[in-house]
Formats: structure tokens, C-alpha cells, sequence
């Protein structure tokens, strides 16, 4: 069996060879039983000459012959490269640990907002009906139903209780009052005045006009003390009525505020409707005092129903 040779050893057996060939020392001598060819022959086979032919005694003479250790292949390991770790990002472990809350110190200042209770929703009052209210005064409440020179029939007969050319100081306003209170009316709406300025031509009667205006409410709180009361302001008349009117425009303001001042000492509610008078256009016509229909229907009772929540 050939053995596979290093290409080393290959290298370096030629090598020999040229150096024996040019020494002469390749040649056999009496003196040395082996040549150059027994040695190449041992090498290539591994087999000593003795073995392939009978071997002469040994000579005892030193050799001169170029020993040439085996080689053998040098266990070469591969270079130990220096292992660079990779720079990486710290790997952070998942935690296993259930999160906590932070944990906050209670804190020791004192707090100077009070605490409030969640807001709550004011309760709606239900909307008064017609039923529900009185309607007082003069023939400029009268009109709205039925009695008097106008018929309008805009709200019952019974929720109205009036009386045409009626004044604050006639009976028929306490009768009217007295009448209201015992029908137990939620609201009542007080509408005098117009009356009262015509009698008061020096417009001196203002201070005197207040006063009888309460005592006629009183009247009627003595009888139904639970009763919300409303008085409305006094609207002016057609400049066409000079004869009992002219030059009254200042009494009915002054008139008007002496109102709103008692429905803030009492408690009541002033219900200022100067803005609805726009001129002649709301009167009836040929009469210049009284007011139309149109004007009850479309202005005047939507809007005190609006202000005091009745439902129509």
C-alpha cells in the first residue's frame, strides 16, 4: 500500500536526490549495504530493504548517508481569532413581577378647595296652564275673552276676572281680587293703570296709585297666600286720544317705576312689556285705547306666556 506523502516531504526527497546524484554518494559500496535507492525504496514503502532481500551484516562503520527524520504533518489548529463581542443594547429581561403603582406619600399641606359634591340637575317646574292663572284688571283684560265692547275669546271666560273702566280704587277691583283669590289660582297676572293715569290729570296721584295697587294685592293674598303674583307694566294710548291722554306719557313712566319698585320690596314680578307698544298698529281700530286681536294673539300673550312658563 502507497502512502499518501506530504507534498513536503516530496519536496525535500528531491531535494536529497540531486545532493546524492551530484556527491557520487548515490552509488553502492562494499562499505555501506544500503543506497541511496534502498532508503527511497524504505521510504516510499514503508518496508525495510532485510524484508524485500536478505540483508548483508550490518556495518558497524558510521553512516555517512543524510538522515532525513520523517515528517509528519504538524497538527496545525486554526488561529484562535480573538472573539469581539458585538456592541449591542442591554437586553432587559421582561419582568415577571406583577407592575406596581407608584406609591404617593400622602400629602401634609392642607387643601383650601372645599370639596363639592357632584352637581345635580335642578328639578324643571311643569308648565302652568291656562287653569292655572287669574287674569285682574280692566277693560284691557276684559277684552281678551268675553265681555265689554270686544269679544275675543282668546283665553276662558273664567280664568279672567275684570271689569271695563275699571280703577284701583273702585269696588269692582276689590270684588275682582276677592273673586280671583277664592278660584285658587297658582299665578295671578295684575293688569291696572290706564284708567288710573286718565284720572290724574295734575299727575300728582302717583305715590297714591302705588298704594291702593297694593292694598288690592294684599286682598287678595289674605285669600290665597300661596299665589305667585305678576303685575304688568301700563302701555301707553294713540296719540288721537289727546282729550283724556295728552301730555300723560311721563305719568305712565313715573307710574311704571313706582310698579317696579313694590315687586322688588314684595317679592312679586314685574313684567315690563313696554316693547310691545309699536304705535297706532296695535290698537283697535277707531278706538285708539283698547288693543286688536291680532295684536293679544300674535304679541301680547305669546309673549308674558312665554315669560311665566304657561304652556298654551
Amino acid at each position: 500500500m502507497i502512502k499518501k506523502i506530504n507534498p513536503l516531504c516530496t519536496y525535500l526527497l528531491i531535494f536529497s536526490v540531486a545532493i546524492f546524484s551530484l556527491s557520487g554518494c548515490g552509488h553502492k559500496s562494499e562499505d555501506d549495504p544500503f543506497t541511496f535507492e534502498d532508503i527511497i525504496i524504505q521510504f516510499l514503502t514503508g518496508e525495510s530493504p532485510s524484508q524485500i532481500e536478505s540483508t548483508p551484516a550490518a556495518s558497524t562503520a558510521p553512516s555517512t548517508e543524510l538522515q532525513t527524520p520523517p515528517v509528519t504533518e504538524a497538527a496545525t489548529e486554526p488561529p484562535t481569532e480573538i472573539p469581539t463581542e458585538p456592541v449591542t443594547e442591554p437586553v432587559t429581561e421582561p419582568s415577571t413581577q406583577p407592575p406596581t403603582e407608584p406609591v404617593t406619600e400622602p400629602s401634609t399641606e392642607v387643601s383650601t378647595t372645599p370639596e363639592t359634591e357632584p352637581p345635580t340637575e335642578a328639578p324643571t317646574e311643569a308648565l302652568l296652564t291656562i287653569d292655572d292663572v287669574a287674569f285682574i284688571g280692566d277693560s284691557r283684560t276684559l277684552t281678551m275673552a268675553t265681555g265689554g265692547r270686544y269679544e275675543f275669546n282668546l283665553i276662558p271666560s273664567s280664568s279672567v276676572f275684570a271689569t271695563w273702566g275699571g280703577e284701583l280704587t273702585q269696588d269692582s277691583a276689590k270684588q275682582n281680587a276677592q273673586a280671583a283669590a277664592a278660584a285658587d289660582r297658582d299665578l295671578a297676572i295684575f293688569w291696572y293703570g290706564i284708567n288710573d293715569v286718565q284720572s290724574d290729570p295734575e299727575q300728582k296721584l302717583a305715590p297714591q296709585f302705588i298704594a291702593n295697587y297694593e292694598a288690592i294685592i294684599d286682598l287678595y293674598h289674605n285669600i290665597n297666600p300661596d299665589s305667585k303674583i305678576v303685575i304688568l307694566s301700563i302701555l301707553s294710548t294713540s296719540v288721537h286720544e289727546k282729550d283724556y291722554y295728552e301730555g300723560q306719557e311721563e305719568n305712565i313712566l313715573r307710574y311704571n317705576r313706582g310698579l317696579a319698585a313694590l315687586c322688588s320690596e314684595k317679592g312679586y314680578i314685574y313684567l315690563d312689556i313696554t316693547d310691545l307698544f309699536t304705535g297706532d298698529e296695535c290698537l283697535a281700530p277707531d278706538d285708539y285705547i283698547h288693543f286688536s286681536r291680532d295684536w293679544y294673539a300674535h304679541s301680547f300673550l305669546p309673549e308674558v306666556f312665554s315669560a311665566l312658563g304657561i304652556d298654551r
